[in-house]
């Protein structure tokens, strides 16, 4: 296609991974048309290969020195983090200009409003697959709301439950068990009431996502006993799945990257719809994840105590939960669109 089928490009862009035998063709074309190659850094595909087979197995090394080969030399490299740009700098050897193009959410990404979410979630409802979050009585999209008539507005019910998304491929790069613990111990601090912390509102969790491990995790959450948490898993379409994270109060990544230097996409998807995020702590994710937007967690027991905290300051007029919804508010004024257009005027 790139040879015959269209007009000679003045650039070539590709993304890696896929590196295999996607660069190989990629320098092909270029070297053949003239085009300007251009590659765009998202991870290693050799570090992905690794999480199954092990980063010592000899598929896996081959992998990393085809990367390495046809990945070193091009135009521009546009990278997703600056650790990563500095690490083909520094152990690559990369010829070509290096630029950093963080992810950004798309445009319509947004927080939605109270009457919003409403009528968002009287329509999730219907869904069989919301069933388990459908049985907090009364359902969470009759307490999510309280219709008031001061000046017409509608406005968020104090005390209501609060709605806790998490989205995964369902794979062995994310550790699912650490949220799951995690609200076992919100479970046990919702029950015990202590008046000076205040009562916690009811926890409604939705998954998202498909994958290998979704039925694994499933059967592990149906034998949990949880009375103030709910949790469901789901689908969503590709148009209701950013109005649910413009809902939620807050989202949980449990996303650990395979070479240490990519971001999770899921993180920046939630902080586009402006929802604060807990993340799980792995070298950069300092470059997305800010005291600004949200926090970072090592182990269950962290995550829990983040979650609690977010949960009794949620309604707060002025607090910790207000400033990691204004970072958050801030990260969004940057759309996908704008910031490519922003990084790649570089390139003249």
């Amino acid at each position: 296609m790139l040879l015959f089928a269209i007009q000679r490009p003045e650039f070539i862009v590709v993304q890696n991974p896929p590196a295999i035998p996607t660069l190989l063709v990629a320098q092909m074309c270029a070297l053949v048309t003239g085009a300007r190659l251009v590659i765009d850094w998202h991870n290693y595909g050799y570090t992905i290969l690794g999480i199954r087979l092990g980063l010592g197995h000899p598929v896996v090394r081959l992998a990393k020195w085809f990367e390495k080969a046809f990945g070193r030399s091009a135009f521009a490299h546009l990278c997703v983090t600056r650790a990563m740009a500095e690490d083909l700098r520094s152990r690559w050897g990369i010829s070509g200009r290096l630029l950093v193009l963080h992810d950004k959410a798309p445009k319509h990404f947004r927080r939605l409003d109270a009457a919003e979410i409403h009528k968002l979630w009287m329509r999730l409802l219907k869904d069989p697959q919301l069933a388990a979050v459908a049985e907090l009585a009364p359902n969470i999209a009759r307490q999510q709301l309280l219709l008031t008539q001061r000046d017409g507005a509608i406005s968020m019910r104090t005390g209501r439950p609060m709605l806790l998304v998490s989205s995964t491929s369902w794979t062995a790069d994310e550790d699912f068990s650490v949220l799951l613990d995690a609200l076992a111990l919100y479970e046990a601090a919702a029950a015990r009431r202590l008046p000076h912390n205040g009562a916690l509102p009811h926890l409604a969790v939705l998954i998202t996502g498909k994958g290998p491990l979704r039925a694994m995790y499933e059967s592990e959450i149906a034998r949990r006993q949880l009375r103030h948490v709910t949790i469901a898993t789901a689908w969503l379409s590709a148009e209701d799945y950013p109005l649910l994270l413009g809902s939620a109060d807050l989202g949980v990544s449990l996303h650990t990257s395979s070479s240490g230097l990519d971001l999770p996409m899921k993180v920046v998807d939630m902080l586009g719809c402006g929802t604060p995020v807990c993340a799980y702590k792995f070298e950069c994710i300092d470059e997305l994840v800010t005291a600004d937007n949200g926090m970072v967690f090592e182990d269950a027991a962290e995550l829990a105590a983040q979650i609690q905290a977010i949960a009794r300051d949620r309604d707060a007029i002025d607090g910790q939960y207000r400033r990691l919804l204004a970072g958050a508010d801030r990260f969004r004024q940057i759309d996908w669109d704008s910031n490519y257009q922003q990084v790649l005027e570089l390139l003249r």
